[in-house]
């Protein structure tokens, strides 16, 4: 399981033509998307860029990359700190589209959408140096707030063993029921981030969704099989590196401008004190846009304080007051892997495995035993309901004592009365799985009881060519390819789609890729037939909508023809005065000065490229 390699995929959705022209503006030698991909994703490649814009280019390309998601046509031109047109606003960006920075989607409905990969963002943040001029904070005047180390993966592991283990029932509403999440948000123990926290179940509800990990029906709530064994097969280092992708998504999905100033912060060095306040006036010097302080409140509100609660980073309070954080070393920051330590076993019966013990050994572990809790080492205990639990997945007091004594050496004897005092306990009646096997027209049949004894099966033999093994289906099947033997199997049909492993957070593979091209306007199409003169009202509404489309006016002026781009149109002292880019000027043009005008549906010259 991994996240969908965005910038990847924008790049082959391209034709070869248009991957060509991405390279030839990147100067690119070779045409390979290996090199585009390491060009674009080169943090000294956007440091160069930035030195060399000029102030509103620097400003705008400040304003899209802040910003996380897609972002609608209808949106591009909102920004109120930029004091760009939006012809200067359009020109910039198909700038940005033609090096590969920027790309054009279109979703299932047909609507234009601009995006900038996961990939090239993480660049572009990398590229501020922030950190070289933020002086760390004396580690013995940090007050520590919050420290919960490994929270979140432990938490968000306990989450989905529990939902494997018994479903959630939803109610006739067809909700989850309050009193479920509040168990489960008890049993998580993670602190509230604020007095209207909506709780840790719903939150690591929606994570799961977002990682396809649980299916879900009107009756209930189950965890996805298929993508459940992927996450447990996945290494721990890895699979906490996606877990915090996903968490962060979770978080930021309704503060996307948070999203940017996050991803700065993110760079900062993991171990180290710094102040909020610090790190903000630092990046007001960088950033070209208004920054309100109260910014500082709501980054603490909906990234800082949160991540503390899961144990990404530690929180605290200087003397003075002032909030600060540290980044903890763990994945997906870089981290030193402390290698195999020890399981104890103590006869309460209690098991302490520590914090990156693989998923698979801990599935296995939470099968029979409960979890307690715990930070760098974890606790687990075996008490009547969760060896009743084992019983169902058919772990016996044998087989649960032979995985104790795999992972911990020697197992006490108190151990072993411990664990069969509570089945004597429990006294339960266990029903389980038999296979029943046939066989049809076999000349070797008087063999098969030796063979099934080699297996190492419990076998019943019901008559000269039945017998009932205790094993599963699947298992037995397996066995008799082995065996070179054609197994014919009940088939049930499975009603479900292949699954993709790859999380797509920002659902970009649902939509397509393209070069932005103009869209056809609902206009006359005499206005676009040639040069021509037309009265001061129609000439005024030619205007407005070469404003509103972004479209280029042909128009003949004093005597002299010209294309001009519109920006503002104004009545003046008895005039309709139009202000409007003429080559890299801006001019106001009277209306009725001027002789003819013809629209354009595109530039009629290549324009400099702004992002030269």
């Amino acid at each position: 399981m991994m996240r969908v390699r965005e910038l990847r995929y924008c790049l082959t959705s391209l034709s070869d033509a248009e991957r060509k022209q991405i390279a030839n503006a990147l100067d690119l030698q070779e045409e390979s998307l290996a090199a585009m991909e390491q060009k674009l994703t080169d943090p000294a490649y956007y440091q160069d860029c930035l030195q060399k814009m000029d102030r509103k280019t620097y400003r705008w390309f400040w304003s899209v990359f802040l910003k996380k998601g897609k972002i609608k046509k209808q949106a591009l031109h909102q920004e109120k700190n930029l004091p760009l047109s939006k012809v200067e606003y359009q020109h910039l960006l198909d700038a940005a589209c033609g090096r590969g920075w920027i790309y054009c989607l279109r979703n299932r409905h047909m609507e234009r959408m601009y995006y900038v990969p996961w990939e090239i963002r993480v660049a572009w943040a990398r590229s501020i140096s922030v950190a070289q001029s933020l002086r760390p904070l004396d580690e013995e005047r940090v007050i520590p707030v919050q420290s919960n180390p490994l929270k979140a993966s432990q938490a968000f592991f306990h989450f989905l063993t529990s939902l494997s283990h018994e479903p959630w029932l939803l109610n006739r509403t067809g909700h989850l029921s309050k009193k479920d999440l509040k168990k489960m948000d008890v049993e998580l123990d993670l602190d509230d981030v604020h007095a209207s926290w909506p709780g840790w179940s719903g939150f690591l509800l929606e994570t799961a969704r977002l990682l396809g990990l649980v299916t879900e029906t009107k009756k209930h709530v189950a965890v996805h099989q298929t993508r459940w064994k992927s996450w447990l097969s996945t290494p721990w280092p890895k699979s906490v590196g996606q877990l915090y992708d996903a968490v962060r998504h979770v978080l930021l999905k309704d503060h996307p401008e948070l999203d940017g100033f996050c991803l700065i912060l993110e760079q900062l060095p993991a171990g180290t004190w710094w102040g909020l306040e610090q790190f903000w006036r630092r990046l007001k010097t960088e950033v070209p846009l208004k920054m309100p302080f109260q910014f500082i409140k709501r980054l603490q509100e909906g990234f800082i304080t949160p991540m503390a609660c899961m144990g990404w980073l530690e929180s605290g309070r200087t003397e003075k007051g002032e909030t600060c954080f540290r980044w903890m070393s763990y994945p997906p920051r870089e981290w030193v892997d402390p290698g195999e330590m020890p399981v104890y076993v103590d006869p309460a019966p209690e098991v302490y495995v520590p914090f990156h013990f693989p998923w698979e050994k801990r599935h296995e572990l939470s099968l029979w035993a409960d979890f307690m809790g715990g930070d760098y080492m974890l606790v687990y205990e075996i008490n009547e309901r969760s060896l009743v639990r084992g019983l169902q997945y058919g772990r016996t007091v044998d087989k649960i004592l032979e995985k104790l004594e795999a992972w911990a050496g020697e197992v006490p004897s108190s151990v072993t009365e411990r664990l069969l005092d509570l089945k004597k306990r429990i006294g339960a009646v266990t029903l389980s799985t038999w296979t029943c096997l046939k066989i049809e027209n076999d000349d070797g049949a008087k063999d098969w009881p030796v063979r099934l004894e080699e297996a190492g099966w419990e076998v019943k033999k019901l008559n000269g060519s039945e017998y009932f093994i205790k094993e599963t289906p699947g298992k037995v099947r397996a066995w008799l390819k082995q065996q070179n033997r054609e197994a014919i199997m009940e088939k049930k049909e499975w009603s479900g789609k292949a699954e993709n492993l790859e999380t797509d957070f920002e659902g970009i593979r649902d939509c397509r890729v393209e070069v932005p091209k103009p869209e056809p306007v609902p206009l006359p199409k005499a206005w676009f037939s040639g040069l021509r003169p037309y009265g001061i009202n129609m000439a005024r509404e030619m205007v407005r909508q070469s404003i509103s489309h972004g479209l280029p006016l042909f128009m003949e002026h004093q005597g002299r023809k010209m294309e001009v781009y519109p920006e503002h149109l104004r009545y003046e002292n008895g005039k309709w005065m139009m202000e409007a880019l003429v080559g890299t000027e801006r001019k106001n043009i009277h209306l009725g000065e001027v002789e003819a005008f013809q629209m354009l549906p595109s530039p009629s010259v290549s324009r400099e490229n702004p992002l030269q």
